[in-house]
């Protein structure tokens, strides 16, 4: 459906944009490549299936998007149709990237690009939970993270102050610190809106 045809319209991207599990994978991925935690160290803060709590003396961190906006500028243009014979060369470029690439060459489209702020919070635990909420704040601000980050369409903005607190958990002190960072989101989504060029037009003659 395309907009010829009255009634709402839906996306018609190959892939939608980045959310839920796929954006937590990311998410995961970067927070273990910053502080060198290992994978299973490093979970949702909301998973389907809820494990035991590692021990004390183990260090490890949840991560939960808190809440997510967008920055009020929604800019939607016209993305012309791509001829069928570039198809091929484009879609083996985007083979190299972490995501794929939509082509399409069929008629006109519009583009629709905003961006969501993302509220990420990062709960580290264990003896040695400031040290790696630390290093992560700080390998935050290297610009060869939000080179990585690219690719997802990702951007670390800046991040806040470390919240320091602890629970007493069978007569141990469970040390906790709390990293809330905001990142940035794009979103692109395509839809089948046909330029005015290329609707057909019929001219009557007095």
């Amino acid at each position: 459906m395309d907009s010829t045809t009255v009634g709402f319209l839906l996306p018609t991207d190959d892939a939608p944009p980045l959310a839920d599990a796929d954006l937590e994978d990311v998410l995961r991925l970067m927070i273990g490549a910053l502080t060198d935690l290992p994978a299973e160290r490093i979970q949702p803060r909301w998973p389907a299936t809820v494990a035991a709590a590692p021990e004390p003396d183990t260090n490890w961190c949840v991560f939960s998007i808190e809440a997510v906006e967008t920055d009020g500028n929604v800019l939607i243009r016209q993305r012309p149709a791509i001829d069928a014979t570039l198809h091929a060369d484009v879609a083996a470029t985007s083979q190299q990237d972490a995501r794929p690439v939509s082509v399409s060459a069929t008629d006109d489209q519009q583009e629709l690009i905003q961006h969501e702020l993302l509220d990420l919070v990062v709960t580290c635990y264990g003896p040695h939970a400031q040290r790696y909420a630390t290093q992560l704040r700080d390998g935050m601000v290297v610009p060869q993270t939000n080179e990585t980050l690219r690719p997802y369409r990702l951007a670390v903005v800046r991040s806040g102050p470390l919240q320091g607190s602890a629970a007493l958990t069978d007569g141990t002190w469970l040390r906790r610190f709390d990293l809330s960072i905001d990142m940035r989101h794009e979103v692109v989504r395509t839809y089948a809106i046909r330029n005015l060029s290329s609707a057909p037009v019929a001219l009557n003659k007095d």
